[in-house]
């Protein structure tokens, strides 16, 4: 989902939100079925060619949480900050 000028004196800024579900193999040997992210990001353009974008990702049982004869590994939260240019 986009929501473009979420800020009225930033008209053509861009707010997001996604999801990604992962559906893993049977036979993979992870803790859980499948791994989910969900994001957002908020796309600041600064000049016509060039725009910011800080993204924030949770990810929920990333990788299904390993496998199962190794630890455990734990939810993720990720931060980016893209450079984005347009030629």
């Amino acid at each position: 989902l986009t929501w473009t000028g979420a800020i009225p004196t930033r008209d053509i800024d861009v707010l997001g939100l996604g999801a990604t579900l992962a559906h893993l193999a049977d036979d993979a040997d992870t803790r859980h079925p499948y791994e989910l992210a969900i994001e957002t990001f908020y796309r600041i353009r600064i000049t016509r060619w060039i725009s910011l974008k800080p993204d924030l990702q949770y990810v929920i049982h990333p990788n299904g949480s390993g496998n199962i004869a190794e630890p455990a590994i734990g939810d993720a939260l990720v931060a980016t900050l893209r450079l984005e240019m347009s030629f």
